[in-house]
């Protein structure tokens, strides 16, 4: 586990990419995860956070992270692309400790899964929980309750640390 704290311009460019997909998504529906309303948080934080996470995990595995954002309507075009590097995917963990989220587009495309959580109010500093193989991570996790067949969450307990 490693804290990182964004530098103001490292902040200042994912609140951006944050605000960008967000509007980029007005009017999209949901995936069948973000279904429950219950569930979800506003989506202008949601997506800060996670912009947020993106940036941290890039910045502490020193790998590129474009800050991509795209109209929904190009979704399937880019859906490809992976959240930091080449083949990293970062789950935000909404509640510091909890489990991450894995999914069957991650396992089938050989990706690694980064956990990470940003701190509230700001989502400044970031909690890089670290790695694991997503097949790995799916094998290690328990169903969902909302979606069982594509989303399983797994335990913090099985990644390996930043630092190794």
């Amino acid at each position: 586990m490693k804290e990182v704290r964004l530098e103001k311009w490292e902040y200042d460019w994912a609140a951006h990419v944050g605000v960008n997909r967000m509007l980029a998504r007005i009017d999209s529906p949901n995936a069948k995860h973000y279904a429950d309303e219950s569930r979800r948080q506003i989506e202008l934080l949601a997506t800060i956070a996670s912009a947020c996470c993106e940036m941290a995990v890039a910045k502490c595995y020193n790998l590129y992270w474009s800050g991509h954002h795209w109209d929904a309507r190009d979704h399937a075009t880019h859906k490809h692309i992976a959240d930091v590097g080449v083949a990293t995917e970062v789950r935000r963990v909404r509640k510091a400790g909890s489990p991450f989220a894995v999914r069957p587009t991650e396992v089938r495309a050989q990706k690694r899964v980064v956990a990470a959580y940003a701190h509230e109010p700001d989502f400044r500093i970031v909690t890089v929980y670290g790695h694991i193989p997503a097949p790995l991570a799916w094998e290690l996790s328990e169903p969902s309750d909302f979606d069982p067949e594509g989303t399983r969450y797994c335990p913090l307990s099985n990644l390996t640390s930043p630092d190794a």
